[in-house]
């Protein structure tokens, strides 16, 4: 884990085989980068998501071939591909080796007004200065571009979805139907961040709630090694679930946040030796199956599907 030669501003976490060979192309065999290309990572919006990924991609991705430049969520940015290289990300050769690819927290069946809130809205914040670096750097121009341009090759800003609908290989949908593209591209050209919207954020939840959200901190509590009783992850933010966290996190327990999130990632880590897991578990929701959209590094643990390099 060293400063990024491409962002020093970064942290570069390179992505790794098992057998720690690079988890990329070395180089740019078809030429230099054409488009910027968005993705999710099918987790759940969490203070760490882009640290989490990166450590998945740098300890093997448990077996798969897949890795991203970027890995971004709300309070940081990891590099784990340089942009000299090519990452194996979008699943068909023009994606990989012409795209800068990342990699954001979230889920591709989020509604607009998730994607907006004060979570969404901070990582793409976080994104345009660097977006608007490497846009310079290779001459792409900020622009949302529709299939007919991306199979004439016209550069451009674009997603995982539309590279598949573009040259196939995959049939990702990531970042969803519901991406904010217009506030995201407003964004990256100069515009200011609207305020955020009114949504549920789905980080956020406390004791005497019920529901997936609830469940998914269970499950991690588990994981951590707590004891939630014979009641066990039942999506209910009991006194148990508030002692488990409390325990862990130094607090009451009663309401789970970033702040005990970013304990609870540490907690995990080193329950698991550092070793890359592919992220917390829980509810199956309606993101559909793991690796179906995005990386599936997420909700739940057991990640399937493949995304190969071209």
């Amino acid at each position: 884990m060293t400063q990024s030669p491409d962002h020093p501003e970064l942290l570069y976490v390179e992505a790794l085989k098992t057998d720690g060979k690079p988890m990329y192309t070395i180089g740019r065999p078809d030429g230099k980068p054409l488009w910027v290309v968005i993705h999710d990572m099918e987790k759940t919006e969490s203070s760490g998501c882009a640290e989490w990924t990166a450590n998945y991609f740098h300890t093997g991705a448990g077996g798969r071939s897949v890795s991203s430049h970027y890995t971004a969520d709300n309070d940081s940015i990891v590099q784990c591909v340089l942009l000299r290289h090519s990452a194996w990300t979008v699943g068909n050769r023009p994606g990989n080796n012409r795209g800068i690819n990342w990699e954001l927290c979230g889920y591709a069946a989020q509604t607009r007004t998730q994607w907006l809130d004060a979570f969404g809205l901070a990582m793409f914040s976080r994104m345009v200065p660097i977006i608007r670096s490497d846009a310079a750097k290779y001459g792409i121009p900020l622009v949302k571009r529709t299939i007919a341009e991306l199979r004439a090759w016209t550069p451009g800003v674009t997603s995982h979805n539309d590279l598949g609908l573009a040259f196939g290989g995959t049939d990702h949908t990531d970042p969803g139907s519901n991406f904010p593209w217009d506030v995201f591209m407003q964004m990256l050209t100069g515009g200011t961040a609207p305020p955020p919207s009114g949504g549920d954020d789905d980080m956020l939840c406390q004791q005497g709630e019920t529901g997936p959200k609830v469940q998914a901190l269970q499950f991690v509590l588990i994981e951590c090694g707590a004891d939630l009783g014979p009641a066990g992850a039942d999506a209910k933010y009991g006194q148990a679930t508030a002692n488990a966290l409390g325990a862990i996190v130094g607090d009451s327990g009663q309401f789970y946040g970033p702040w005990q999130w970013a304990k609870l990632f540490a907690k995990l880590a080193q329950v698991k030796g550092g070793a890359g897991v592919p992220g917390p578990a829980g509810p199956a929701g309606p993101q559909g199956p793991p690796g179906k959209d995005g990386l599936g590094v997420g909700d739940p643990v057991t990640v399937t599907g493949t995304i190969t390099a071209s």
